[in-house]
């Protein structure tokens, strides 16, 4: 899987690259017909060239870009590949990919769009931006609601975000600008926060699932506290960063032509608000779903206790010789199983490795598996002293 997803990645980024090079070498083409075969290749310079270019070799060479550009961003449509360059990657590369390298990205399409603003094509191009960044939102924000896996919940949030800073490209003035420049530098330290929380909680539960992820602050409570405040700003609520410039590139919607995008970005914001603190409400609030109420700590140490008999260094101890311990593992799977029954067993082994800072589980469950048919099958059980 893991070398699957870093060969899309290199073709994607390769394929968006190429496209974008073509469209640059297509507009400094156009230019040499305006100002000869040699001239220096500045964003100055094509600018001042701009109005006397054909415009279709423009539009052709703007289109180019933009998909380029919008593949290394990870825009939609061209954004398959980045939730699975972000669930494969550790934090630190997950980070410095979303903060650093999909801003690069968006700026190319930002110097193309000054070039275009002085030519008769700068309507078309602000309305394709528009429709990309509205399209990468509402995906997003519909990917967002159903996500399980926790870097691939950011990876999505990363493409909603996009969307918001082609949107107030799209938008465009002062108001616009100024709201997209402001809105990158704090997703870049926002999300770079976001992941390095994540990679703290899969190491600590062992799972990518946000399912396997509850009462982070009662285990965590540094990280935890960090990480829902960094949720609610990434979610856009007041008085973050977030919420201002995107509320400065709604206010430059409203002022310009684009209100059915501002119409649209205000309901799937709301989406994403829920949905996103729906996820870190369960995390961090609610219990695990199909947990029993009665099976509580005293009852994981008595499974414990069933599980490392008095004398014994553990259950791995008495099946260290599978014929003579026969009898032995016999007795324990039906002890097990009359006590708990076959899903209690599976469900207090997974509590009991998750909840380390629980006062009646001093030891910690490195690998617990369980298997149930009609009988309880052990299939590896490590304990280890903290």
């Amino acid at each position: 899987m893991e070398s699957k997803s870093l060969g899309k990645l290199r073709r994607s980024q390769r394929a968006g690259i190429s496209l974008a090079l073509l469209g640059t070498v297509l507009l400094y083409w156009g230019g040499s017909f305006v100002l000869g075969p040699t001239y220096p290749m500045t964003w100055a310079v094509l600018r001042d060239a701009a109005p006397k270019i054909y415009a279709p070799l423009l539009t052709v060479s703007f289109l180019l870009a933009l998909v380029g550009y919008g593949t290394k961003a990870g825009l939609v449509p061209m954004h398959t590949w980045l939730p699975d360059a972000h669930s494969e990657s550790p934090a630190p590369v997950s980070a410095m990919l979303s903060g650093a390298l999909l801003n690069t990205a968006m700026l190319g399409i930002a110097r193309f769009l000054g070039i275009l603003n002085v030519t008769s094509v700068s309507r078309f191009a602000h309305t394709a931006v528009v429709v990309f960044g509205i399209l990468s939102f509402v995906v997003a924000a519909l990917f967002i609601t159903r996500q399980t896996g926790v870097k691939r919940l950011m990876a999505y949030s990363s493409v909603e975000h996009l969307g918001v800073q082609a949107l107030g490209l799209g938008f465009g003035g002062p108001l616009g600008i100024a709201g997209t420049l402001y809105h990158m530098l704090n997703h870049s330290l926002n999300k770079s926060l976001m992941f390095f929380g994540a990679g703290n909680a899969m190491r600590g539960y062992q799972t990518k699932e946000m399912h396997g992820m509850r009462r982070i602050l009662k285990a965590f409570p540094v990280t935890g506290t960090l990480w829902l405040a960094g949720a609610l700003a990434i979610a856009g609520a007041p008085p973050f960063g977030l919420f201002l410039s995107e509320f400065t590139i709604l206010r430059a919607g409203v002022a310009g032509q684009y209100r059915w995008a501002v119409f649209l970005f205000l309901i799937f914001l709301i989406v994403v608000f829920i949905a996103f603190l729906a996820h870190f409400r369960r995390a961090i609030v609610v219990e695990l779903k199909a947990m029993p109420s009665a099976l509580g700590p005293p009852e994981i140490q008595q499974l414990r206790n069933y599980l490392r008999p008095e004398g014994k260094t553990g259950l791995a101890h008495q099946f260290s010789s599978a014929r003579s311990a026969a009898p032995q593992r016999h007795d324990a799977r039906s002890a097990i199983r009359e006590r708990f029954g076959n899903s209690r067993v599976r469900k207090a082994s997974q509590l009991a490795a998750r909840d380390r800072h629980s006062d009646c589980v001093k030891d910690r469950l490195v690998a617990v598996r369980f298997r149930a048919d009609s009988w309880v099958n052990l299939r590896m059980i490590h304990v280890r002293q903290r």
